[in-house]
């Protein structure tokens, strides 16, 4: 027969072996119940099976909801969002599926679908390029933390809020959150209007697709830039430039097609491939993004050895990130 104070030893022991089983049982119901929590979390706008588009009780195709994966095929984009919530901003990357992933590094490998600028407007672009690696340089207005603008902020990482009035459109990272209102009420252009960013939107329905033409930008966005390096003479544009997107849901793909117009610095119409997004899984939903400016003083660009990995470093003074 055991001592008491084996006794004692014995019943510790057993009484810890019952509590660890327990804690474990906890976290393995938890964790059950956290993952059935999440399968019946709603999806905002997702078609109820996958392939009828959702309607608005106006009869116009339902655009509401987080628009967040990339279609299948395409296993890039310039954000990605972890499951954390996490913001990882690739830089030369452009969210275009008509962009080939290898690296290009001359003109041998570019697009042939960049923007049609005339020759004074060229010389400008061609300037910039120079100082470019990998589609970016230090004087791209987004290294600065401003907005993308349109149409190079894209349609990832989404959250669309749909009345029949307005369209807001809530952009998660681009590069820092930032909204833009389509006006669906045939309200004319303001008389004061200033330019900014992301432009004055009025948008229409032609059928099953929504048509808004914007206009008012100011000249302090690019059009694009990154793809890998490969369009690199896709930069700056006036504030004369005007954009017309075509918006159509088949099911639970959103695709945009869009138009850009400057007269001032474009021979013609600058027709864009059409980008594609579907909406997000359930309980997936769009977060705050903060961009933190590289100190622009002394910035320059620092290729890296090995052209395959794609890293890109950005370093100045008194700062570097990767």
């Amino acid at each position: 027969m055991p001592n008491n104070s084996i006794r004692c030893h014995l019943r510790a022991a057993s009484l810890l072996t019952a509590v660890s089983s327990a804690t474990l049982l906890f976290i393995a119901v938890g964790a059950v119940q956290a993952q059935n929590v999440a399968a019946k979390l709603p999806c905002v706008g997702c078609s109820a099976d996958g392939t009828a588009t959702p309607v608005m009780s106006d009869g116009h195709p339902n655009l509401n909801g987080f628009w967040n994966t990339p279609p299948k095929g395409i296993p890039t984009r310039q954000v990605d969002k972890g499951d954390d919530g996490s913001i990882l901003f690739k830089f030369s990357i452009n969210f275009d599926e008509t962009i080939p992933g290898t690296l290009c590094l001359d003109d041998s490998c570019q697009v042939k679908n960049q923007p049609p600028y005339n020759e004074a407007w060229m010389k400008k672009v061609k300037a910039l390029a120079a100082e470019m690696y990998l589609g970016t340089s230090g004087k791209d207005p987004e290294m600065a933390c401003k907005p993308n603008g349109i149409p190079r902020t894209g349609i990832g990482a989404t959250q669309i809020v749909q009345t029949p009035e307005l369209i807001a459109v809530l952009y998660e990272a681009a590069p820092s959150s930032i909204w833009r209102m389509i006006y669906m009420d045939g309200r004319p252009l303001p008389d004061d209007l200033d330019g900014s960013y992301m432009g004055y939107s009025q948008g229409h329905w032609e059928g099953d697709t929504l048509v808004v033409e914007t206009t008012a930008f100011n000249d302090d966005t690019w059009l694009g830039a990154g793809g890998h390096g490969r369009s690199k003479y896709t930069s700056i544009h006036s504030d004369k430039m005007k954009t017309t997107e075509r918006w159509t849901r088949v099911g639970n793909t959103l695709t945009v097609a869009t138009t850009v117009e400057d007269p001032e610095a474009f021979t013609r119409p600058w027709v864009l491939a059409p980008r594609r997004v579907e909406i997000s899984k359930p309980g997936d939903y769009i977060h705050e993004s903060i961009c933190s400016q590289v100190n622009m003083s002394g910035v320059h660009m620092v290729k890296p050895t090995d052209k395959d990995q794609g890293q890109l470093l950005i370093g100045s003074k008194d700062n570097s990130i990767k």
